[in-house]
């Protein structure tokens, strides 16, 4: 076991680290600003009920009503629009931070790939180193077998004793 080599499992007795997000968000000051902006376009009323306003043609109840009508749907338009608006930017925010995590998940990983690469290599090495030491070690004991078991060649010299 590599000691050297920072650990990646956490010991059971340590609690995990607190862990905040870092990912960017949107300003919540600018959306409220921008919000804000979107609920003071209210008051359609007063301008639909100017539109109707011609000349020599006093305001009457029919066009009260349907200023009224027309600025209701205004505001009900700009308040959706505000709240389309905090919802965009509450999504946005969520899907950076998930971006955000599933880069550090996959950075983490493949640290870990690496690291492990690198515990692997070095344990190629040992063995490597241990299969070289082996080899001359058996090459070594060859040698000595086959000293051990050479033996002088006496057949010219008995066959010149034999022959004379």
């Amino acid at each position: 076991m590599d000691r050297s080599l920072p650990s990646s499992a956490r010991s059971p007795l340590r609690p995990p680290p607190a862990t905040q997000s870092m990912a960017p968000q949107m300003d919540d000051r600018r959306v409220a600003a921008q919000t804000n902006n979107l609920y003071a376009r209210t008051g359609a009323r007063e301008m639909g009920l100017q539109d109707m306003d011609r000349a020599g043609v006093s305001r009457g109840k029919g066009q009260q009503f349907r200023a009224e009508m027309a600025g209701a749907a205004q505001d009900s338009a700009n308040r959706a629009d505000a709240l389309r608006s905090e919802m965009g930017a509450s999504q946005a925010n969520v899907a950076a931070a998930q971006q955000y995590d599933a880069m550090q998940r996959s950075e983490r990983l493949a640290s870990e790939g690496l690291l492990q690469n690198l515990r692997d290599s070095e344990r190629q090495e040992r063995l490597a180193q241990r299969a070289s030491g082996m080899d001359s070690y058996d090459a070594w004991m060859r040698g000595q077998l086959g000293l051990a078991s050479m033996q002088l060649d006496y057949t010219p010299l008995l066959r010149q004793l034999f022959s004379n």
